[in-house]
């Protein structure tokens, strides 16, 4: 498939789902980069668990936080939605990157918070500034109504997920050992419903005998499909972030899958 012609393809499909889309897709190898409204603001739902991850890995890299550290598991501080670990009693203490690990494979939101917790909401706004990734917010925690009242905000851009993405393929954002298992952990991610559905066997994915493969997060909530990630196939790789908001859910999540597949084609 040539450029223009999968250009004219992202673009009808784009035309077909009514709603707010961007679609960044980027080559870290050759540079080659496409983007459809890249720039513009989205509600990032559970993708804002990426920098929240990165930004853990970082500050545990200048010496202000072990990954290796225990944090308790309280009652006050179970919230419900994705995850499991509020189905655990009281008191158990999981390290702080057995947290990690929870908030991206099942996207747990109560490790997310205990998480943001360990960090701090500041220093994660410092680690988005010192990479030039300010345009992304994280201030709330989730499934936080207090924190809207507040007015506290949480927001992402297609092409400021696309540059944490491709400083963890360069292992450029992080120590390179901290990249490989962030990078690593995303490709456990267990919410498979969207980039992978056209190119790999659902069967192949669950006993892990896919040739191809996809480091990714997702993010959905009522009128909201995200799913961002590193597409590996035999001899190449790239990074597709792919953004939908006001959306009919079912139909941004065939949007996604067909848009992969796209993308898989033409890189084939």
């Amino acid at each position: 498939m040539e450029r223009e012609e999968l250009c004219r393809i992202i673009e009808r499909r784009m035309q077909a789902l009514p709603g707010k889309i961007a679609v960044v897709a980027r080559n870290p190898d050759t540079g080659e980069e496409f983007a459809w409204n890249g720039d513009q603001l989205f509600t990032p739902a559970s993708t804002i668990k990426l920098p929240i991850l990165c930004a853990a890995y970082y500050w545990a890299e200048k010496g202000v936080l072990s990954l290796e550290g225990r944090i308790m598991v309280r009652e006050k501080d179970k919230v419900g939605g994705n995850g499991v670990l509020f189905e655990f009693a009281e008191g158990l203490e999981p390290k702080l990157r057995d947290l990690m690990t929870l908030m991206i494979v099942v996207s747990d939101n109560m490790a997310t918070n205990l998480v943001m917790e360990a960090v701090g909401t500041e220093r994660i706004k410092g680690f988005l500034e010192k990479k030039g990734l300010g345009v992304i917010r994280a201030e709330r925690k989730m499934l936080d109504p207090q924190g809207m009242k507040k007015g506290l905000v949480n927001c992402v851009t297609a092409g400021a997920l696309a540059e944490i993405l491709e400083g963890l393929v360069r292992e450029t954002l992080l120590e390179p050992e901290d990249c490989r298992d962030a990078v690593n952990i995303l490709l456990r991610q267990q919410c498979n419903n969207k980039m992978p559905v056209k190119v790999i066997d659902r069967w192949d994915l669950i006993f892990k005998r896919n040739e191809v493969k996809i480091a990714h997060k997702t993010g959905d909530m009522p009128g909201i499909e995200h799913d961002i990630g590193i597409v590996y196939l035999p001899g190449i790789k790239f990074i597709l972030v792919c953004l939908t908001e006001d959306v009919e859910n079912e139909k941004a999540i065939g949007f996604i899958s067909e848009v992969t597949g796209d993308f898989v084609e033409y890189y084939r």
